[in-house]
Protein backbone atom coordinates (compact mmCIF):
# COMPACT_ATOMS: atom_id res chain seq x y z
CA UNK A 1 0.00 0.00 0.00
CA UNK A 2 0.93 3.20 -0.97
CA UNK A 3 1.58 6.03 1.78
CA UNK A 4 0.13 9.21 2.00
CA UNK A 5 3.27 11.31 1.56
CA UNK A 6 3.83 9.21 -1.90
CA UNK A 7 0.27 9.54 -3.15
CA UNK A 8 0.81 13.50 -2.65
CA UNK A 9 4.48 13.56 -4.49
CA UNK A 10 3.31 11.64 -7.37
CA UNK A 11 0.11 13.70 -7.83
CA UNK A 12 2.25 17.01 -7.71
CA UNK A 13 4.78 15.91 -10.21
CA UNK A 14 2.41 14.34 -12.99
CA UNK A 15 -0.87 16.78 -12.22
CA UNK A 16 1.80 20.53 -11.64
CA UNK A 17 5.03 19.50 -12.99
CA UNK A 18 5.00 16.44 -15.14
CA UNK A 19 4.09 18.41 -18.39
CA UNK A 20 6.63 21.53 -17.96
CA UNK A 21 9.56 18.75 -17.19
CA UNK A 22 8.97 16.91 -19.88
CA UNK A 23 8.85 20.25 -22.09
CA UNK A 24 11.93 21.32 -20.72
CA UNK A 25 13.74 17.77 -21.29
CA UNK A 26 12.51 17.70 -24.92
CA UNK A 27 13.99 22.29 -24.92
CA UNK A 28 17.52 20.85 -23.51
CA UNK A 29 17.67 18.27 -25.81
CA UNK A 30 16.92 20.26 -28.69
CA UNK A 31 19.76 22.84 -27.80
CA UNK A 32 22.63 20.25 -26.45
CA UNK A 33 21.65 17.00 -27.69
CA UNK A 34 22.97 15.35 -24.69
CA UNK A 35 20.52 13.00 -23.09
CA UNK A 36 21.41 11.94 -19.47
CA UNK A 37 22.71 15.62 -18.60
CA UNK A 38 19.32 16.64 -19.71
CA UNK A 39 16.88 13.98 -18.11
CA UNK A 40 18.81 14.64 -14.75
CA UNK A 41 17.94 18.32 -15.00
CA UNK A 42 14.31 17.90 -16.09
CA UNK A 43 14.06 15.16 -12.95
CA UNK A 44 15.57 17.16 -10.51
CA UNK A 45 12.68 20.06 -12.01
CA UNK A 46 9.98 18.00 -11.48
CA UNK A 47 10.89 16.52 -7.91
CA UNK A 48 12.32 19.86 -6.54
CA UNK A 49 10.09 23.13 -7.87
CA UNK A 50 11.62 26.67 -8.03
CA UNK A 51 8.67 27.99 -6.51
CA UNK A 52 6.26 26.19 -3.76
CA UNK A 53 3.92 28.08 -4.12
CA UNK A 54 2.87 27.61 -7.62
CA UNK A 55 2.48 24.36 -7.01
CA UNK A 56 0.64 24.54 -3.79
CA UNK A 57 -1.76 27.96 -4.35
CA UNK A 58 -4.29 27.65 -6.96
CA UNK A 59 -3.78 31.30 -7.61
CA UNK A 60 -0.06 31.07 -8.51
CA UNK A 61 -0.37 28.84 -11.59
CA UNK A 62 -0.11 31.77 -13.93
CA UNK A 63 3.32 30.79 -13.50
CA UNK A 64 3.46 27.18 -14.20
CA UNK A 65 1.57 28.41 -17.10
CA UNK A 66 3.93 30.77 -18.04
CA UNK A 67 7.02 28.52 -17.56
CA UNK A 68 5.25 26.11 -19.86
CA UNK A 69 5.34 28.45 -22.44
CA UNK A 70 8.87 29.72 -22.00
CA UNK A 71 9.85 26.09 -22.52
CA UNK A 72 7.95 25.46 -25.72
CA UNK A 73 9.32 29.10 -26.56
CA UNK A 74 12.69 27.79 -26.06
CA UNK A 75 11.71 24.64 -28.87
CA UNK A 76 10.47 26.47 -31.07
CA UNK A 77 13.83 28.77 -31.26
CA UNK A 78 15.94 25.48 -31.35
CA UNK A 79 13.73 24.34 -34.32
CA UNK A 80 13.92 27.68 -35.89
CA UNK A 81 17.46 27.88 -35.30
CA UNK A 82 18.42 24.57 -37.22
CA UNK A 83 16.27 25.97 -40.82
CA UNK A 84 15.33 29.77 -40.60
CA UNK A 85 12.52 30.50 -42.52
CA UNK A 86 9.38 32.98 -41.93
CA UNK A 87 7.07 30.46 -41.01
CA UNK A 88 9.71 29.33 -38.30
CA UNK A 89 9.84 32.46 -36.84
CA UNK A 90 6.32 32.81 -36.31
CA UNK A 91 6.11 30.02 -34.54
CA UNK A 92 8.83 31.45 -31.95
CA UNK A 93 6.61 34.78 -31.89
CA UNK A 94 3.24 33.21 -31.05
CA UNK A 95 4.71 30.95 -28.74
CA UNK A 96 6.14 33.84 -26.97
CA UNK A 97 2.92 35.52 -27.15
CA UNK A 98 1.97 33.39 -23.91
CA UNK A 99 5.07 34.09 -22.22
CA UNK A 100 3.85 36.33 -18.99
CA UNK A 101 5.43 40.33 -19.26
CA UNK A 102 8.46 39.79 -17.25
CA UNK A 103 9.57 36.05 -18.85
CA UNK A 104 9.03 37.79 -22.04
CA UNK A 105 11.67 40.63 -21.78
CA UNK A 106 14.27 37.93 -20.39
CA UNK A 107 13.86 35.56 -23.49
CA UNK A 108 13.42 38.34 -26.13
CA UNK A 109 17.39 39.07 -24.54
CA UNK A 110 18.07 35.58 -24.06
CA UNK A 111 17.21 34.54 -27.65
CA UNK A 112 19.38 37.74 -28.96
CA UNK A 113 22.50 36.93 -26.93
CA UNK A 114 22.33 33.10 -27.79
CA UNK A 115 21.80 33.28 -31.41
CA UNK A 116 25.12 33.11 -32.67
CA UNK A 117 26.29 30.20 -30.49
CA UNK A 118 22.78 28.45 -31.01
CA UNK A 119 23.77 27.99 -35.15
CA UNK A 120 26.94 26.77 -33.60
CA UNK A 121 24.87 23.67 -32.32
CA UNK A 122 22.33 23.00 -35.64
Amino acid sequence: MESIRATRLRRRIMRSMGPSSVLLFAALRMMTRAFWPCAIVAALFALHPLRAESVAWVSERKDVLSGTFWMTTMIAYAWYVRRPGVGRYVVVAASLGGVEEDYAFATEILLHVRRDEAKQIA
